[in-house]
C-alpha cells in the first residue's frame, strides 16, 4: 500500500510525551457510499469533505509547499484512501484533499469511521503529531479545544465517585487530570500546556504568535517574552529571528570551504569563527547590519555547488 503523503517527520525544540492510544475506531458504512465498495473504501466527492472546524477556524493546514511536493508525484498518490467521518471531517489526507481539489479531482477514495467531533480532534491530533504542518503549539492550542469536554467528564467522574460537592467546580486533581489528557494528547509536557495557556492573550504580540505557528521561535523562548510590551516583543522576536537565520547562513557557507585550501577560505574561516565568539556581545545591532552585507558578499565569492 502506498503510504500517506501527509505523514512527515518533525523536530523540534520541545520535548514530546509518549502518545497514547486514546480510543480505536472501527470502519463504517457511510449511508451514501458507493455499492461496490471495496475493503471498507468508498468514493466520495471532494467538494463533500471538509477539515475539522478548529482546524479551519485556524487555517491549520498544509502549506502551499507540501501540495507542491504532492502534485508531483504520480497519479497514484489519490489511490491511497482518506480517513474520514461519517460527516466528511477529515482525519487523514488533507494535503492530499487539498490538491485534489487544486487539480480538480472530483472523487476520492476514503475510509470513513464513526467519531463525534471532539474525538475526531483527538485522532487528527494522534494522528498528526509529527507532521511539519502541526507543531507542538499548533497541537496545544487544539487540545485545549478539548478542555470543556475532558472538564465535563472530569466532573461526571467527581460525581460518580461520590464527590458530591459543587458540581460547577472541579477539584485540584480534577483540574490536574484535564492539563494532563491535554498534554497527553496534544504529545507534549504539562508544562508548555500552562505556557501556552499564558501566550494566548490580547498581551502577546500577532508576529510572536505567528512565528510560534510556523515553528520560527519555540514555545519556552517565547513564554520568555510575554511580560514585555508589544513593541518590545517585536523588537525582540526581529533580533532573535535575525540570530537565527546569520547562524544558518555561516553553517551553510562554512559547509562549501573544506574542501577549498587556498588563502582566501582560510581568512573565510577565520572570520566565521570570530563571529562566532561575538555573538554574547550586546549593543551592536548597527554592527551586525554591516556583518550582515559582508556574509552576503562572501556568500557570492563562495556560492554553494549547486549555484556555481
Amino acid at each position: 500500500m502506498i503510504h500517506s503523503a501527509d505523514s512527515t517527520s518533525q523536530t523540534g525544540w520541545s520535548g514530546q510525551a509518549p502518545q497514547q492510544v486514546l480510543f480505536a475506531a472501527n470502519p463504517v458504512a457511510s449511508p451514501d457510499a458507493e455499492a461496490d465498495a471495496v475493503d471498507g473504501v468508498v468514493k466520495r466527492r471532494t467538494d463533500s469533505l471538509k477539515p475539522h472546524p478548529s482546524l479551519a477556524r485556524r487555517n491549520f493546514l498544509p502549506r502551499i509547499e507540501r501540495l507542491r511536493e504532492i502534485e508531483r508525484l504520480p497519479d497514484a498518490t489519490f489511490i491511497e484512501p482518506l480517513l474520514i467521518t461519517s460527516e466528511g471531517l477529515i482525519i487523514d489526507g488533507h494535503a492530499r484533499w487539498l490538491s485534489a481539489q487544486h487539480l480538480r479531482v472530483t472523487e476520492l477514495p476514503c475510509i470513513v469511521i464513526e467519531l463525534t467531533v471532539q474525538e475526531a480532534l483527538q485522532r487528527i491530533l494522534q494522528t498528526h503529531h509529527r507532521t511539519q504542518w502541526l507543531n507542538a503549539f499548533c497541537r496545544i492550542q487544539l487540545a485545549l479545544d478539548l478542555e470543556p469536554w475532558f472538564r465535563e467528564q472530569a466532573r461526571a467522574n467527581q460525581s460518580f465517585g461520590g464527590q458530591r460537592k459543587a458540581s460547577s467546580k472541579l477539584t485540584e486533581d480534577g483540574r490536574l487530570d484535564c492539563r494532563r489528557r491535554i498534554a497527553a494528547v496534544a504529545g507534549v509536557s504539562t508544562g508548555n500546556v500552562t505556557k501556552v495557556k499564558q501566550l494566548l492573550s490580547p498581551a502577546c504580540a500577532t508576529q510572536l504568535m505567528q512565528a510560534l505557528a510556523c515553528g520560527e521561535v519555540s514555545i519556552h523562548a517565547a513564554w520568555k517574552l510575554r511580560n514585555l510590551s508589544i513593541s518590545d516583543q517585536k523588537y525582540a522576536l526581529r533580533n532573535g529571528l535575525s540570530k537565527k537565520r546569520r547562524q544558518r547562513r555561516l553553517r551553510q557557507l562554512a559547509a562549501r570551504l573544506p574542501s577549498r585550501t587556498d588563502a582566501d577560505s582560510s581568512k573565510v574561516r577565520d572570520f566565521i569563527a570570530c563571529l562566532r565568539g561575538l555573538r554574547t556581545i550586546s549593543g551592536m545591532d548597527s554592527v551586525w547590519t554591516q556583518i550582515d552585507d559582508l556574509i552576503s558578499a562572501l556568500e557570492e565569492k563562495f556560492p554553494s555547488a549547486g549555484t556555481a
